[in-house]
């Protein structure tokens, strides 16, 4: 069989659409990217319960990894892949439930399908495969609904205050009283509030994104990606326990306004870096145990 470049046995690539095809594309992309960005940046990176001050960070970090890995990304041909127009399309239709149904977050989130359907028709599907980690890096900057994070924010308080007055029942013996989100301790009027901003929810948030980066831009693939994914949520949970655990002690010791006051701020930080050494933890043991194989190589 013969190929239309006259090479035999070789079909021919189907070309990509090249710089006609972005000229096109590129305007309504922006009026696209304009309303989801606007609200993200305007009223939820940099203004409001800072759950997603990370946010601005992973374009500077994709941005980074693209840099450092590009020869990789560029190694398949380009060409261009048929599911590019379907997948485009899904995007498109997404976002425009979102716009009808006043859903900031389906608008920000069809933004992941919208890129890939681009990137398919343009760099086709191997190259695609290579980029697609730092498409779902969007997931991560999105905003979930209102609604979804009032929803879970209740349960995980609860269940972060039954954790942590657990463990400090061990060194307390039972000098404190616990009902619901307050702790009381003996001699002391004023108890110890596990408010929204202790649920975890933000920890959860920010360690998510963290064992996400870890798992897909360093070190090797395989089984590894996905133990830390699902790492990711115990540990931020098991280091908001003993935070809570730590300033119950405290709190029992030197007073809840101690304990509630720059102790609170400082175990704040000592939350992240204990989660994030849990987390380094769970990637020791799967690279030592678990096969996989360095993503630079796949590209040979």
């Amino acid at each position: 069989m013969r190929s239309d470049t006259g090479t035999s046995g070789v079909d021919a690539p189907v070309r990509s659409p090249g710089i006609l095809w972005w000229a096109l594309v590129l305007p309504p992309l922006a009026a696209i990217c304009w309303g989801p960005f606007h609200w993200m940046i305007r009223y939820r990176w940099f203004h409001g319960d800072g759950l997603y001050e990370h946010a601005p960070l992973l374009f500077a970090f994709g941005a980074w990894v693209l840099w450092r890995d590009w020869k990789v990304f560029t190694a398949p041909p380009r060409d261009s892949s048929p599911w590019g127009l379907p997948v485009l399309a899904v995007g498109v239709l997404a976002y425009l439930a979102g716009v009808f149904l006043y859903r900031d977050s389906l608008c920000g989130f069809s933004l992941v399908p919208i890129l890939s359907g681009l990137l398919l028709v343009d760099q086709g599907g191997a190259r695609t495969r290579r980029l697609l980690p730092l498409v779902l890096l969007l997931l991560f900057a999105v905003p979930l609904p209102d609604q979804v994070l009032k929803a879970a924010t209740f349960p995980m308080k609860m269940a972060s205050t039954r954790a942590g007055t657990a463990l400090a029942g061990i060194f307390l013996d039972g000098r404190f009283l616990q009902a619901g989100t307050e702790i009381y301790f003996p001699g002391q009027a004023q108890p110890l509030v596990v408010g929204d901003a202790c649920s975890g929810m933000r920890s959860a948030l920010a360690l998510l994104t963290l064992g996400y980066c870890l798992a897909f831009f360093f070190g090797p693939a395989g089984p590894r990606r996905w133990i830390l994914l699902m790492a990711s949520l115990p540990a931020a949970f098991s280091a908001n326990a003993v935070r809570i655990a730590v300033l119950c002690l405290l709190a029992s010791r030197f007073g809840v306004p101690f304990a509630a006051g720059r102790m609170h701020t400082f175990m704040g930080y000592v939350l992240y870096l204990t989660a994030f050494l849990l987390l380094l933890g769970v990637d020791f043991l799967a690279r030592r145990f678990l096969p996989g194989k360095r993503a630079r190589e796949e590209a040979s």
